[in-house]
This record gives structure tokens, sequence and C-alpha cells, in this order.
């Protein structure tokens, strides 16, 4: 479908809004305006010109403050580490808003050089992606961030050799993000022999 046809599609919608069985069974707003959260602007039925008009504000101001700008941070402590020893990753998951960010999900992709030891959220729930949960990325399931809030994932690994370990993890959720640039972070991390 085109950006025309959409629009066209949003616009007949608009028009027939007053008629249609989920308003009139209640289940869905009375007005657009309602369904919008702002003053009521037009009479029911909706014109052509005033069903353009909540199109216009539904495509260019209302559907866009529903993006969410996620961004994730990723560090390491200690750097330098001893191997063998406990190496946590702090990843931060941001959201600049304007709305709360949906579904969000954080993936970290685990060094193979290092054993995984816990991750632990301050929302939602983490697991690892591959056979038996032992296995592969860690998925963590964050929930709903809200807008200017965060979530942070402490994720403590073993490094199994010397050298240097890096570890990434990136974001994404239900949400439009306006900036997926900023959704993905490396942490590098330098290991030495005891």
């Amino acid at each position: 479908m085109s950006a025309a046809d959409y629009y066209e599609h949003v616009v007949r919608t608009f028009e027939g809004w007053s008629s249609h069985p989920e308003v009139v069974a209640g289940h869905w707003p009375k007005t657009l305006e309602e369904a919008f959260g702002i003053a009521p602007r037009y009479p029911y039925p909706l014109n052509r010109a005033d069903a353009s008009a909540l199109a216009d504000y539904f495509m260019d101001v209302y559907a866009l403050d529903m993006r969410a700008d996620l961004s994730v941070t990723n560090s390491d402590a200690p750097d330098p580490v001893v191997l063998r020893a406990n190496l946590t990753y702090t990843v931060t998951v941001q959201n600049g808003g304007p709305a709360a960010a949906q579904a969000v999900t954080l993936t970290d992709q685990l060094a193979a050089d290092a054993a995984f030891v816990s991750a632990t959220p301050s929302q939602g729930t983490c697991a690892r992606a591959g056979k038996g949960g032992r296995e592969g990325d860690l998925v963590c399931a964050l929930g709903t961030i809200d807008p200017f809030h965060s979530a942070t994932v402490a994720i403590v690994v073993k490094p199994s050799r010397a050298g240097t370990l890096t570890n990434t993890a990136s974001v994404r959720s239900g949400s439009p993000d306006p900036n997926a640039a900023n959704n993905a972070a490396t942490a590098t991390t330098t290991v030495v022999a005891k």
C-alpha cells in the first residue's frame, strides 16, 4: 500500500468512525478527538474535510508522539580483569521519549571465551536463548520503559583466556524508534593472566 493509499484508507475510516461496529458497541471512543486525547473539534458523522483534518493530525502529531528513542550503553568492571575472575557488564537501556517503549528486549552477545555466571535485570527477566538455556545470546524481556527512564542489566561472566574480550548488547522494542543508530553498544575488556 502506498503512502497515498494509506492516507485515503485512514480518511475513509475516520469518515465512518461514528458507525464503526466497535464504536457503536462502546468498545472504542465515540470520537477521534477522545481517542487522541484532544478537545472536541468536529461534529459527527465526519465529512471529508473534517476526516482529512483529523487524518493529518493523526499522521503528523499523534503517531509521531508514539515514538520511543531507545539507546543502550555497555560498561565493564574491572578492566583489566584477571583470568577466571568475575567481570561485570552493566548494560543500561534509556528511553529518550517522547512515549513509553513497549515490549523492550535486550540481546547481549556473550563472548565464547567467557563463562556465563548470572544476569540481574532491574526489571523483567533474562534467559539464555540457546540449547537448554545454557548457551547462546542472553535475551532480556524488560517490558515497558517509561519516557526518560531506564532499565539496567548486570551481567557477570568469567573470562577463560587472556587477551581482549568483547561484549555487544543491542535493544529493540515494539514502539517506533526514530534513531536506531544508538541501539547497540560494545564493551571491550583486557583479560590478564594471574
